[in-house]
């Protein structure tokens, strides 16, 4: 197994453990279009324009003294994971976002309702989870009590749900049995645009381990595209009266069953994020995909993949029974050209051992036998 495919896979760990200890299913209430939410519950989103927050927190009765005098690290942590949701909402609001932490230690279990948001970091290491009710919202971070790269991943994903945020890429299963496709990862959920609550994080540094520390000054972007979407959404829809029904971003459709946000394209939308693994998943997940749905751009997955030098991707993308390689965009640019432009040459090869790559004229028509009857002419 390559290291990307290992390294995926840890941050794919903390995303399945939601499946296990997920939030309440008050939270997911919400995100199935449930109207009253912020009539009985509380989520930070509601607060991003308070002048300060009132942040508790306490070590988890399974910790041993030594591992619980790392408030210092803890607290910048948790401020630095408030801050990554903050931040696209300091971007597209003009309006003051909330900037003061105040941070409470209790020696046992926070008191709740008198707190913004409560954490309880937990020393044996097992699955994290957020809880929404009609107090306050809160974490059972079960990562430890050292800042390193699981703990921090962990961190910002639940972080995520007490803004109010749901998953959507988790493999759902509705009464034992494995959800439908909606055009995406298997089986989508929640009301706002697709996020996959930060777990697109970056690849970690050469000779970084998961159980490494993590330099808070330094750490990559830690939310992709569709996280930032999602957290503004949610913005717009507590704030700004944002219709449930209205999904704001153009590049995303409403589906009708269950109501929610979707990519229009959702291959080509994972591969412009770009992480492979994830959009090896779409394609697995989904048989009903157009594996050749061209975007505003006239671009395909496959002209997106060459941009990318997702070789495995190509490949799988090529390996398609109704792929057609040939497609130009609006600019008349193949998957091959856009290849020969860069300079990819073990790409070029594998565009070029297609036999649809080159078996059209310049109008675009295919010229071979076998192209015809692949396409049923």
């Amino acid at each position: 197994m390559t290291r990307w495919k290992k390294i995926n896979l840890f941050f794919i760990s903390v995303l399945v453990g939601c499946l296990f200890f997920s939030i309440v299913p008050s939270v997911q209430g919400f995100m199935t279009f449930d109207h009253e939410f912020k009539i009985h519950f509380n989520v930070l989103i509601d607060k991003v324009h308070a002048p300060h927050w009132t942040i508790s927190y306490s070590y988890g009765d399974d910790c041993p003294p030594e591992m619980r005098n790392n408030d210092k690290a803890i607290t910048a942590a948790v401020t630095k994971a408030l801050q990554t949701w903050l931040q696209p909402l300091r971007d597209y609001s003009n309006k003051p976002i909330v900037n003061d932490f105040r941070y409470q230690k209790f020696a046992a279990e926070p008191f709740r309702a008198d707190s913004d948001l409560w954490i309880i970091f937990y020393c044996v290491l097992q699955n994290s989870n957020a809880h929404v009710d009609a107090n306050s919202p809160g974490i059972s971070l079960r990562q430890g009590t050292k800042v390193v790269w699981r703990f921090m991943a962990s961190l910002v994903h639940e972080t995520g749900h007490v803004f109010g945020l749901a998953d959507t890429y988790i493999p759902w299963v509705d009464r034992g049995k494995p959800g439908i496709s909606k055009g995406g990862l298997a089986n989508t959920k929640g009301t706002q645009p697709a996020a996959v609550m930060s777990l697109h994080m970056p690849i970690l540094p050469i000779n970084v381990d998961a159980h490494d520390p993590v330099d808070l000054n330094a750490l990559p972007p830690l939310l992709g595209a569709d996280d930032i979407n999602g957290i503004i959404w949610l913005y717009k829809h507590v704030h700004e009266q944002l219709p449930l029904e209205d999904c704001f971003f153009p590049e995303y459709a409403l589906e009708e069953t269950p109501l929610g946000c979707v990519p229009k394209y959702p291959l080509i939308f994972e591969i412009k994020q770009g992480d492979e693994y994830w959009s090896l998943e779409v394609i697995k997940d989904d048989p009903n995909l157009d594996i050749n749905a061209q975007d505003k751009d006239g671009m395909t997955a496959l002209h997106y993949a060459v941009l990318q030098g997702f070789e495995e991707l190509i490949a799988k993308l090529l390996d398609h029974p109704d792929i057609k390689s040939f497609l130009s965009d609006k600019q008349g640019r193949t998957a091959l050209s856009l290849a020969q432009e860069r300079g990819f040459d073990k790409i070029i090869a594998l565009l070029l051992s297609h036999p649809l790559t080159l078996a059209v004229d310049a109008k675009g028509k295919l010229t071979t036998t076998w192209g015809e009857l692949k396409n049923g002419d």
